[in-house]
């Protein structure tokens, strides 16, 4: 996900293992809100 969406490496790590946990959203103001990554939603909860 790091080299794939162009995302700092620890960000990408939580991603990976949310979409690993089955998350379908991933709640992170440091991401794009609605962007999906792999199978996972970034939801920005303060918007």
């Amino acid at each position: 996900m790091h080299q794939r969406y162009q995302i700092q490496y620890y960000d990408a790590a939580l991603l990976a293992a949310a979409e690993r946990l089955g998350a379908p959203i991933f709640y992170t103001e440091d991401l794009n809100h609605n962007q999906v990554y792999g199978s996972v939603r970034a939801v920005n909860p303060f918007l």
